[in-house]
């Protein structure tokens, strides 16, 4: 891979390589040094962490790995959202973490691979935050678990440049494959208003912070293919999401919150063949104000 990588995101990353710090127990591992330099060598200007859909199981401040609890496994157990079958897969990994990442917490670990990258390219990567929005449906104390892990990271030198609220939330289902942000009738469709909701208390906590009140913020975008055929989006989920990006331009674009929100976080699963058309599409209907996209 070439140097002069924008950023990546962290998914994965520390499971495969645990990163210890080199002035403190465990280090001057080899391999381990050999997966720091590798990565610090694409020169990452920004980090996204946690990254992927299994943010939602993550504990930042526990002693061990991504801090995924047993306990979790039970609440979304209770709640609809995952099988039996599943729950076994969930232990074994909370058993690997306890194990394997004992007292290695990736909090610190993302830490000390921002500095590693300082010391080795001179400069220091921001990290883009994905804050757990999934989990505070059943727990409220995960707001304030979110802005504890902001703090931390703020308090150790390392600059949060943006804040995304969650992660592929239009697509979230529980076993019986309902929507797990829905509203209405409809139990298949996702609602963005659901979701917006369950946002607005970690959006206000951030908007009466004095360290984060003015970082940009982030909310889920849904896919936005009109060429389903090639995507392989079957075409009602393409209406479900139109329908939630529709209710996300609303609210994004009306006040109070129409100076809250200045950009659009897209993630493109295409070909590359098929991301011009993709990216165009997004330009006309949410920056030019096209009218492809209706409720």
């Amino acid at each position: 891979v070439e140097n002069g990588l924008y950023g990546f995101h962290m998914s994965n990353f520390f499971e495969s390589c645990l990163c210890y710090d080199p002035d403190g127990p465990g280090g001057g591992n080899d391999t381990i040094d050999l997966c720091m330099q590798m990565a610090a060598n694409l020169k990452p200007r920004v980090l996204r962490f946690p990254a992927g859909g299994d943010h939602k199981y993550y504990h930042l401040l526990d002693s061990n790995g991504y801090g995924r609890r047993y306990a979790d496994v039970d609440s979304f157990f209770a709640q609809g959202w995952m099988k039996a079958g599943q729950m076994a897969s969930f232990d074994q990994e909370v058993y690997r973490q306890d194990s394997l990442y004992a007292g290695i917490r990736f909090l610190d670990r993302l830490i000390d691979f921002a500095e590693y990258c300082e010391d080795e390219n001179g400069y220091k990567p921001d990290v883009i935050f994905v804050a757990n929005i999934i989990a505070a449906k059943y727990n409220e104390d995960i707001y304030d678990e979110n802005m504890a892990v902001l703090h931390y990271l703020h308090d150790a030198g390392i600059n949060i440049v943006g804040i995304e609220l969650g992660n592929e939330h239009y697509d979230d289902r529980d076993t019986a494959d309902h929507a797990i942000f829905r509203q209405g009738t409809d139990l298949m469709k996702p609602s963005f208003n659901n979701y917006w909701n369950t946002c607005m208390p970690m959006l206000t906590r951030l908007s009466e912070d004095s360290v984060f009140w003015n970082v940009p913020v982030a909310l889920v975008a849904a896919p936005e293919p009109i060429h389903g055929e090639a995507t392989g989006i079957e075409e009602l989920k393409v209406g479900y999401y139109k329908g939630w990006n529709y209710n996300l331009k609303m609210r994004a674009t009306t006040s109070p919150y129409d100076t809250a929100f200045d950009a659009f976080v897209v993630h493109v699963y295409q070909r590359p063949a098929d991301m011009p058309a993709c990216y165009d599409l997004y330009i006309e209907d949410y920056i030019l104000g096209g009218d492809s996209v209706l409720p």
